[in-house]
Order: C-alpha cells, then sequence, then structure tokens
C-alpha cells in the first residue's frame, strides 16, 4: 500500500507539473479527483489501540520436537475492518502446522487468537517481532505497528543415554556415590582386612583369620564408594571441524557432550562444562537434575566459532577443576592438540578423550585419485596422534559416526579401564 501511495502521489505531482507548465486548467480540474483521494488516504488514518501477547508451548524441547506458539490481540480502540497479523519466526525454525500470520476483523474491546507450530534443530531460536497492519476505510492508507514481544526456544541437542562411562580421577568428593575411591571403609565391594579397633559392627568381624590368629580380632573393610568432580570440555573451534561437513560433524560432538553430562549427572557426580571455541564458555560445577537442564541448555546455544586467542588448546586454563579431577574432552583433534591434553595430564587432572572421527565422517569421492591419498594420508596423522596420547596414559573413544555413540564407549570400555589400571600402578 506505501509503494501505491508513492506511486500516485509522483504521478499527481506530474500531472500538476504539466498543468502548469501549459497552463491548462482542464488538466488541473482532471487532476482533482487524484488529489481529492490522496488527501484523504493521509487524513483518514485508523485509529488503533493494541495489545499484543505471544505464548510458547514449551521453552525447552527435543530435537525435532514441536512447540504450539499461540498469538493473541486485543483490541482496546475503534472497530478495525482489516487487521493482518504476522509473528516472524527465526531463522532456523520451520513451521510444521498452521500458518504464523492470519488477516481478520476485529471489533471494540474484541481479542483474536491463533496458534502454529515450529521444530527446529539443536540450538536457541529468540521470537522478537510481532507485526499488526490495519486497513484504513481508504484502501491506500493503512497503519502498521511492530510489537517487541521477546521469548526464546531452545532446542536441546540430540542424546542418547549411555549404559556407562568409566571414570577414574585422582581426588573423590566426600559424597557418597558409585565410584571407586581406593580407600577403606563403608562401601560393597571388599577392600582390605584390618585389626579391629572396638568401632565398627561386629558383622564385619573376619573369624576365619580371627580363628588363625589368636589375640587378634580383623575385620573386613570395605572399598568407599564416592562422588568426583567432572569437567566435560567441548572443542568448538571452528578449524577442528573440517567443511563443508564442519557443522553436521560438530552436532554429533556435542551429543556426545550431551550423553556424557547425562550419565555422569545420573551417577550423582558434579560436572561441570566448558565449550572452547569462540571464547571460553563456563558453566560452573554443579549436582542433580537442574543441572543437566542447565548443561544442556547451555549446549542447545553453543556454536562453532574461531578466535585467535583460542587457536590451540592449550589455552585451557590449568584450574578449572580442583586438583585430581576428572576431565573429558570431546574433539575431533587437530595436529596441535596433542600436547596441549597431554600438559593436562601433566598438571594432576585424570584425562579421556571422545573423539568423533573426521575422517570416516567426510565421504571419499572413489574416482578421484588423489581424494582417496589424501584420505590416507590424514586417516595414518590420526592414528599417530591417538596412538600418542594411549601411550601417554590418556584413554581415547574413537567414534566413527556411522555407529552409535553407546556401541563406541562400550568398545572402548576395556582400553579405558586398562588405562586406568596402568595409571594406578
Amino acid at each position: 500500500m506505501r509503494n501505491q501511495l508513492a506511486t500516485l502521489g509522483l504521478l499527481l505531482a506530474c500531472i500538476m507539473t504539466i498543468a502548469l507548465l501549459g497552463l491548462s486548467g482542464a488538466v488541473l480540474i482532471a487532476a482533482t479527483p487524484l488529489l481529492l483521494y490522496l488527501l484523504g488516504s493521509w487524513l483518514f488514518t485508523p485509529s488503533v489501540s493494541l495489545a499484543v501477547r505471544r505464548t510458547l508451548g514449551a521453552g525447552r524441547v527435543g530435537p525435532g520436537g514441536e512447540v504450539t506458539v499461540t498469538v493473541t490481540v486485543w483490541n482496546n480502540g475503534a472497530p478495525l475492518r482489516e487487521v493482518t497479523i504476522a509473528d516472524q519466526v527465526p531463522a532456523g525454525l520451520r513451521t510444521t502446522r498452521g500458518a504464523s500470520s492470519v488477516v481478520t476483523s476485529m471489533d471494540a474491546g474484541s481479542q483474536v487468537t491463533f496458534s502454529y507450530s515450529v521444530a527446529g534443530d539443536r540450538g536457541s531460536f529468540e521470537f522478537r517481532t510481532i507485526g499488526v497492519e490495519v486497513a484504513g476505510d481508504l484502501p491506500l492508507r493503512a497503519s502498521r505497528l511492530s510489537f517487541d514481544v521477546p521469548d526464546e526456544l531452545v532446542t536441546l541437542p540430540d542424546h542418547r543415554a549411555l549404559s556407562r562411562i568409566p571414570v577414574a580421577p585422582r581426588r573423590m568428593l566426600v559424597y557418597s556415590g558409585i565410584l571407586p575411591a581406593r580407600t577403606g571403609g563403608e562401601g560393597t565391594e571388599f577392600f582390605d582386612v584390618r585389626v579391629h579397633d572396638g568401632r565398627g559392627p561386629a558383622r564385619h568381624v573376619n573369624w576365619r583369620l580371627s580363628a588363625r590368629r589368636p589375640g587378634e580380632i580383623y575385620v573386613n573393610e570395605f572399598q568407599q564408594e564416592r562422588v568426583a568432580d567432572i569437567g566435560i570440555i567441548l572443542d568448538a573451534r571452528l578449524r577442528a571441524y573440517p567443511r563443508p561437513h564442519g557443522r553436521p560433524l560438530f552436532e554429533y560432538a556435542a551429543s556426545a557432550a550431551a550423553s556424557l553430562a547425562d550419565v555422569l549427572l545420573d551417577q550423582g557426580n558434579r560436572v561441570g562444562f566448558l565449550a572452547y571455541g569462540l571464547s571460553l564458555d563456563w558453566t560452573a560445577p554443579g549436582f542433580g537434575r537442574a543441572q543437566k537442564q542447565r548443561l544442556l541448555t547451555r549446549l542447545a546455544r553453543v556454536t562453532p566459532g574461531e578466535s585467535y586467542v583460542f587457536h590451540k588448546l592449550d589455552a585451557i586454563p590449568d584450574r578449572l577443576l580442583p586438583g585430581g579431577s576428572q576431565l573429558m574432552v570431546v574433539s575431533p583433534l587437530t595436529g596441535g592438540d596433542v600436547d596441549a591434553v597431554m600438559r593436562l595430564l601433566s598438571i594432576g587432572y585424570a584425562v579421556l578423550v571422545v573423539s568423533p572421527d573426521p575422517i570416516s565422517y567426510t565421504p571419499a569421492d572413489p574416482n578421484d585419485p588423489a581424494a582417496a591419498a589424501g584420505r590416507r594420508i590424514a586417516a595414518a596423522e590420526r592414528r599417530v596422534l591417538i596412538h600418542r596420547l594411549r601411550h601417554a596414559g590418556i584413554p581415547v573413544v574413537s567414534w566413527d559416526t556411522l555407529t552409535p555413540f553407546d556401541a563406541a564407549v562400550t568398545a572402548a570400555i576395556g582400553q579405558i579401564t586398562a588405562a586406568w589400571r596402568r595409571r594406578k600402578r
């Protein structure tokens, strides 16, 4: 409508110019109806008083899950003949049912409500503007209003529950859990025997050993089971994910980090999260279901980026967690990352690496000998990186993303437990 009004205004200006230049009263008289029409369209603008609200059916949803968006508009002014209401859907979301706009009329004091459904992949999506256009009595004149109604929809990363993941931090917390603490006390697994000091329940007395050693009473000790501080580090450097498949491969890395957070928090551990890429995005450690939702929401918002400061993994803070805690690094690994990961081991952390395999993920062209040779060289370089880490005592879960993550972890359990066992010697 605005373009039509401008076009007719320009036409009227041309007619008036011709009439004045030609001193033609007939042309001026012929242009009078157009002049009056434009003047009426400009003067008779509808009086609008509206209130707008948007409601999301859920603030967080799993990947691909539908969320119903409801828009309500109240008319607090005069009757409106034609009202167009359009909600701006954020980029990355797709409308699955209904429409995000509606055309209707509104009586004084009435309201209009319409709904539509959206879905999307992992991410954080900001709803902002609801636009309203109210047509006047003359078609060329309308009122356009824009309402800022902020809402956020978080689509959580796709993740599957792990059966288990072996962890062996060098330092435990005082709270009871399911991780063996390598110290005697209350527990379920036998640990050692000691001379009875008059404390403890009589059911723990080792009668057979006490009978062989007159004058002494021995009791069984059990291995204490505790929880630990665990940090999950997600490599979000753009350079770590090969193009043009970088962003999809990053989705697998984020999914693996979410699966780790899920199982470790369910075990009762205190878990923190660091996204390492464009900046250091740190979430302090915490326990329980609230922390799980906090970490999954943070994972939904992470996008890969590039920074000169965090070009390599060696900028990971030394005191991210208390000394002796467990760190789990989720990264495809690049050439300069091995030394940075080994540095974390040298300052006292117990380190485990989960590495989505970019070589198997990137499709190969069987008709291109150069691409096949490059693929073999890249695969050999990756094997060397993983061998260096394992030789240093850092277990590595090399994940071919064509297989489920749980299957990759299960296949690596023997290697992980052997690495922890060698470290204890």
